[in-house]
């Protein structure tokens, strides 16, 4: 039985989100998604779990240091467990053209404004050196003092991945058609992964959701259409 596990890798919180992950902890991140993958599937004897995040900056010769430090991890990571072959790799092209590497999958980008809805807390303990307001000004994109030019895009920006979701999506549709795996397992807990999902789930083809984050999300929304096709859901 040959499966594939397509992986959303940071959105699954493989290490803590409070500051940059050093090179143990993405190991054990690692370790720990290929040990869900691994018993999602037992009677696999063939593993290729696939990576997708912003690998790239503009070109080839400008990876993220988080590349450099997940290489390092799929490097020191076994290549069989038990009966089971596994393999690891970064999805940094099409699974059908491992030629074709797509640059710009992490950009910067100065911020001109946020988009979010602030209100006033009914608790505060300090009402009138609350600086909500500030923070109101800040996302409308200046300074609070009306007399200073400095504007947001000047002092922030903002990290973006391009090209993951669609990327694993064809690459999951890719596999499908071409008749590749038994078995495909979604790692994510992306709501925007729901329409690949409700597609991948009328194929004939065992499907797993494997995520982390589950109470009250969005990505919980269809779980009864996926049950309905038979397709599997895990949680760890």
């Amino acid at each position: 039985m040959i499966a594939y596990c397509l992986a959303d890798v940071f959105n699954l919180d493989l290490w803590p989100r409070h500051k940059p992950p050093v090179q143990p902890e993405v190991e054990e991140g690692l370790h720990d998604l290929i040990g869900q993958v691994i018993s999602a599937v037992p009677s696999a004897t063939e593993v290729t779990i696939r990576l997708y995040g912003g690998w790239h900056r503009e070109t080839l010769t400008a990876p993220v240091d988080m590349r450099h430090m997940m290489s390092r991890a799929i490097e020191n990571n076994p290549k069989r467990y038990r009966a089971q072959r596994i393999r690891v790799q970064l999805a940094d092209h099409p699974i059908w053209d491992s030629a074709t590497r797509l640059t710009r999958s992490l950009v910067e980008s100065p911020m001109t404004r946020v988009s979010v809805r602030l209100s006033p807390a009914e608790h505060c303990a300090f009402p009138h050196s609350c600086t909500l307001d500030a923070l109101s000004s800040w996302c409308s994109g200046k300074c609070p003092e009306q007399e200073c030019p400095v504007r947001l895009r000047q002092v922030a920006q903002r990290r973006r991945q391009k090209m993951v979701d669609t990327l694993l999506t064809a690459d999951a549709m890719a596999i499908i058609q071409d008749g590749r795996a038994h078995a495909v397992i979604i790692a994510s807990d992306d709501a925007d992964m729901i329409p690949a999902l409700l597609a991948l789930s009328a194929s004939d083809v065992s499907l797993t959701h494997l995520r982390r984050r589950v109470a009250g999300g969005p990505v919980t929304l269809y779980d009864h259409v996926f049950e309905k096709t038979g397709s599997h859901i895990r949680s760890w």
